[in-house]
């Protein structure tokens, strides 16, 4: 994949985010969606995914996430914090979730 491979992911001037996240331990994120793709990677702890028809993934320290798009999904930790890095691909215009 070449550097300008973003072009086609969506309309407009692509923008890259990338963030680096702490979530508390026993955290239950609100349900939420993203308009584009995004990937994480799991630097510390363990976070479960769950989509709204109750389907979930757990993640450790070590694993890469996919994230759904346009589906909404939360996330939850359990008795540790989960620390991650994650990657957008998305535009200027767009927020990062709904």
């Amino acid at each position: 994949m070449g550097w300008d491979a973003l072009q086609g992911l969506s309309s407009g001037q692509p923008k890259i985010t990338v963030l680096k996240i702490t979530i508390a331990a026993n955290t239950v994120m609100k349900w939420h969606s993203h308009p584009f793709p995004n990937a994480g990677y799991v630097l510390s702890g363990a976070l479960t995914i769950e989509k709204k028809d109750g389907t979930t993934h757990h993640y450790v320290q070590g694993e890469a996430i996919a994230e759904t798009v346009d589906s909404i999904h939360r996330g939850f930790t359990g008795a540790e914090p989960v620390v991650l890095i994650v990657f957008y691909s998305g535009t200027p215009d767009l927020p990062l979730a709904y």
